[in-house]
């Protein structure tokens, strides 16, 4: 009889192989829903796009559970639906045009009075995306322990096939990577300046989703539902590696394997403490 891990590693191929023949046969864009307290009135025919809402993410650190988060709301637009993979946003930015390419994209979607204020998108790396087209942007970054991260990669890796995540390569090549795209990431975190961007820790979604909402609609003028992310089955199922989310916290005391331990810290240790995970203590 096939274990857990196997089990998810089976429903993930099969929610791919979905996706990827709804993305074959086109799907139909998701119907705006209106939002509470209506909108400024736009002359006919005007068309503002949605603001581009930018979720920067390394993998593993709760992308799909926060862009399930941010569909909750009435004036956020996320294409399709788990494990919200498109990329139509960043398309956009690599055109000539950005601007252009996004207003393009946008007008068979979004229509005068559309309630959406922001298209929300997964991208890894925002830090180096020009966005100089869109002044009016908004960044979301996730950060997720790092030792926690890469637990999770392993597990998630050893479910689905090795060397699923992480790219090609040996497991010490792929380490090495990791800890090289950690560490130029955390850096990046620690500099950020109040109002470059919105931290989003992963232990916040895990054990206080609801604080995270009200930060989110605070600093996007939106409304969001936590109880939508809370009771979302494929989330705490199919896509975590951990028994339950509360146990995914901190699970590198226990998981990490001395030789990875040591590594990490050896590559990670001051950027890690930067950005507030300083503890290296082991679990009892």
């Amino acid at each position: 009889m096939p274990n857990l891990a196997t089990t998810r590693a089976i429903l993930w191929r099969r929610l791919a192989a979905l996706r990827r023949r709804s993305a074959k046969h086109g799907a139909a864009p998701k119907p705006a829903r209106v939002a509470s307290g209506g909108l400024r009135s736009e002359p006919a025919g005007y068309l503002r796009p949605p603001g581009p809402l930018l979720v920067d993410y390394f993998g593993r650190d709760g992308s799909t559970a926060l862009l399930r988060l941010l569909s909750t709301s009435p004036q956020i637009f996320v294409e399709g639906r788990y494990p919200y993979e498109h990329r139509h946003l960043g398309t956009a930015l690599t055109a000539p045009d950005p601007a252009a390419a996004w207003r393009g994209f946008c007008q068979p979607r979004f229509g005068s009075g559309d309630p959406h204020r922001w298209y929300a998108e997964k991208m890894i790396d925002v830090r180096k995306a020009d966005l100089s087209a869109f002044p009016d942007a908004r960044i979301v970054v996730l950060l997720r322990d790092p030792r926690d991260t890469w637990v999770s990669v392993v597990a998630f890796s050893r479910a689905v096939g090795e060397g699923a995540l992480g790219g090609v390569g040996t497991r010490s090549e792929r380490l090495a990577r990791f800890v090289e795209r950690q560490r130029e990431r955390l850096e990046w975190i620690a500099g950020l300046g109040r109002g470059d961007a919105l931290v989003v820790r992963y232990e916040s979604l895990v054990f206080d989703v609801a604080a995270v909402a009200r930060e989110l609609e605070a600093w996007l003028d939106v409304e969001i539902d936590p109880a939508g992310l809370a009771g979302d089955f494929r989330l705490r199922w199919v896509h975590g590696t951990a028994p339950d989310p509360a146990r995914s916290v901190g699970r590198w005391r226990s998981e990490l394997s001395d030789a990875d331990l040591e590594s990490l810290r050896a590559g990670l240790e001051g950027p890690i403490a930067a950005v507030g995970f300083g503890d290296w203590k082991r679990g009892d």
